[in-house]
């Protein structure tokens, strides 16, 4: 598996949304590491009867993912506290881990979580990521078609309540978690008023930095001063390749 994380994505990451609180000491600079949190929702739409509007149901997922500092290789990776997650290698080298076995629950995740890495030497470093239970989720599911075809991405959003942006993103498998996604093109509410929209080839290909298959996606986020990303997929994808 590989990472398609973009400038705009690290910005992101690093200087809006997460309450990320290093835990190093600044007397020891030899093996370091940094990282960033989000949550995943999963939304299932209830139709109405007879007449009744539909409702909603949700289920989060809390996701950390860490990097070791100036391309640093990472042997194992460990998270305590809060819900048990187990790190994985996102990269073959071990530069970049996240978590790969994650459990979701109902309840918006809380509390924070200490990160261990251990380098080839044998050395340590932590960072920790905290959950805001402040946090604003999103009310409704993520709706609307995605279509490629003739060297042209047709698409459409449906308002997500609480949802600050939107975005199109490609992805190297339907597994790939938020910090693999690259950005194609994000949008305003007001943009996607509009209805349909399309992305040429070109602008698709200039955002993927590697040749391979892909799934072009829609996804929602809200990106909030209450320390967490929340974001939400659309349940269609549009196959594509980049030559």
């Amino acid at each position: 598996m590989k990472t398609f994380l973009n400038l705009k994505q690290y910005l992101i990451l690093f200087a809006a949304i997460f309450s990320l609180t290093s835990c190093l000491k600044s007397d020891d600079p030899d093996f370091q590491i940094y990282g960033g949190a989000c949550v995943k929702q999963e939304v299932t739409k209830i139709p109405g009867v007879d007449g009744e509007e539909a409702t909603y149901s949700s289920k989060f997922t809390p996701l950390i993912f860490v990097r070791g500092y100036n391309y640093e290789q990472i042997t194992n990776c460990t998270v305590s506290g809060g819900t048990t997650m187990i790190m994985g290698k996102v990269d073959d080298y071990g530069y970049i881990w996240r978590t790969s076995i994650i459990s979701s629950s109902t309840d918006f995740p809380t509390g924070t979580y200490v990160v261990t890495a251990t380098s080839v030497e044998g050395e340590q470093a932590q960072t920790s990521a905290s959950f805001s239970s402040s946090s604003q989720t999103m009310k409704n599911k993520l709706e609307g078609s995605i279509n490629y075809s003739n060297n042209k991405l047709t698409f459409e959003f449906n308002k997500v309540e609480n949802a600050t942006a939107y975005l199109v993103v490609a992805k190297s498998s339907l597994d790939a978690t938020f910090f693999e996604f690259a950005t194609i093109q994000e949008y305003t509410e007001a943009q996607i008023s509009t209805g349909a929209l399309t992305l040429e080839k070109s602008s698709i290909d200039s955002k993927i930095a590697q040749a391979g298959n892909y799934y072009l996606i829609t996804v929602a986020i809200i990106s909030s001063n209450s320390g967490n990303l929340v974001y939400q997929e659309g349940d269609q994808f549009a196959s594509y390749t980049r030559e």
